[in-house]
């Protein structure tokens, strides 16, 4: 008998969890722009990911992603 190397293969959605983090991220920045997210209100992820059908990981992403771009102060609860 010959031993059988096996290989596992994970299963990953990086390309599905960015492309829908990107698609998170473009809608709260055409939120902020146009004031559906008003200048200067608390920004809470959990609530805004339930209103828009999303998962919480790519909402906190896009918040990420608006920080970094100076859209968006993030401040500890």
């Amino acid at each position: 008998m010959t031993a059988r190397s096996t290989t596992t293969v994970k299963r990953s959605t990086p390309k599905r969890d960015a492309s829908v983090a990107g698609n998170v991220f473009t809608r709260l920045v055409e939120a902020l722009v146009t004031g559906e997210l008003p200048a200067g209100s608390p920004l809470r992820e959990a609530q805004v990911a339930k209103q828009w059908g999303v998962s919480r990981t790519p909402m906190r992403e896009a918040v990420r992603r608006a920080a970094e771009a100076g859209l968006l102060t993030l401040r500890k609860n």
